[in-house]
């Protein structure tokens, strides 16, 4: 049996399954869905602040009843400026509304690019299903405010999948009005004033790393499950596709490589060969067909591995700061245990191990229609039947 990799919901938790009772799931039966940690995330890429009446807002919805008492955010320069942030809620039309729920006023910024901590003088009880808005403003201006944000916007929440039309940010330049900037902000909100206790949720900060290497003596996989958040308790999704992003050495000969779907225990429900990659340096998205039907709330297995020795290929992945502890604590579902793991000469029914700090993600997407659970007929008296769920 492969190593114990323990967590509290094994592997990359699609949605988690904690969520609020009033929240429907993201993609009902019928629908196609996109499921995976993602691809592409980056958020080094800031909104500049160059006056005192520029405004800039990271929107979300809380999908937890949550306290909020701190807030990592990430800022590129800022040396010499002091701001105000803080949390306010929605007016309806997507604009910041009202007083500050819970705010810090008049703090520096220490100029360099990690993340930095900003404790509030109160708590911010957010409550599940509104939207509300981190808010900043520039209380004193040194070198310009940059704040890190995408450079572009996806509608869902980076930490679990769930869909947020809200999940963008605002920008009012000069005092005037908010316009959307079509990206989602780089925050990340804890319950404690020591930023200890990250939040899972709306906001996690992570950035992309191309440093996984595959071949034919390493094999890279991750653990990922599909929660009744995302889709309605006991579906399944009818799997007709994968993507993921990857790129080819320029030194070794050319190497298939095998894409597998596995259960838990690494046995193979589905698995197709990808032809070997021409262009060399150049990280390609891949898109990989395959026919697989997998259940809510199951743990799978998900692989790639190099047919034969030659040339290395190098995954993209993601992961928080590692020098937060915090953050890399409250990644993907509030655990340090491992996600994207790796085993050796494709040996995923024997050993795998933890990959690299053990926070990092591979990044992949899965796409495939949402369909009811499976039922079956019994009879149960003469000439009735009874129309059950089937395990």
């Amino acid at each position: 049996m492969p190593q114990s990799i323990t967590r509290a919901a094994v592997g990359f938790t699609l949605a988690l399954a904690c969520t609020a009772a009033w929240a429907a799931p993201t993609y009902n039966v019928g629908e196609t869905g996109v499921f995976g940690p993602g691809m592409g995330w980056n958020f080094s890429v800031p909104t500049t602040l160059n006056s005192l009446d520029d405004t800039f807002s990271a929107r979300f919805t809380a999908f937890e009843n949550q306290t909020v008492r701190s807030v990592y955010q990430r800022y590129v320069g800022g040396a010499g400026s002091t701001i105000n942030i803080g949390i306010k809620a929605d007016d309806g039309a997507g604009n910041p509304f009202g007083p500050f729920l819970a705010s810090a006023t008049n703090v520096a910024l220490n100029g360099t690019t990690v993340p930095q901590l900003f404790a509030f003088t109160s708590d911010a009880n957010l409550v599940a299903g509104q939207v509300y808005h981190l808010v900043t403003s520039v209380n004193t201006l040194g070198a310009n405010v940059q704040i890190g944000r995408s450079p572009t916007s996806s509608p869902t929440r980076i930490s679990d999948r769930r869909a947020d039309p809200a999940n963008t940010t605002r920008f009012s330049p000069n005092g005037g009005a908010f316009v959307d900037s079509n990206q989602n902000g780089w925050f990340a909100l804890a319950d404690d004033a020591a930023g200890a206790n990250v939040i899972t949720g709306p906001g996690l900060g992570v950035t992309s790393a191309l440093n996984t290497v595959l071949n034919s003596s390493v094999s890279y996989g991750q653990f990922f499950s599909i929660s009744d958040a995302v889709v309605p308790d006991g579906a399944r999704v009818d799997v007709d596709q994968v993507k993921f992003e990857i790129r080819r050495s320029a030194t070794g000969g050319e190497v298939d490589l095998t894409l597998s779907i596995r259960n838990e225990d690494g046995s193979v429900i589905a698995s197709t060969v990808i032809p070997a990659l021409t262009s060399v340096n150049v990280t390609e998205l891949v898109a990989v067909d395959i026919d697989v039907e997998l259940e809510e709330g199951v743990n799978y297995l998900l692989t790639l591995d190099a047919n034969d020795a030659g040339a290395n290929y190098f995954l993209t992945g993601t992961a928080p700061p590692s020098n937060i502890t915090p953050l890399a604590n409250a990644s993907y579902g509030g655990t340090t245990d491992a996600f994207m793991i790796h085993t050796s000469n494709n040996n995923w029914e024997t050993s795998y191990t933890a990959t690299g700090d053990g926070v990092r993600d591979l990044n992949f997407e899965i796409t495939g229609t949402v369909i009811p659970e499976p039922m079956s007929l019994f009879l149960v008296g003469a000439g009735a039947y009874l129309l059950v769920a089937r395990p």
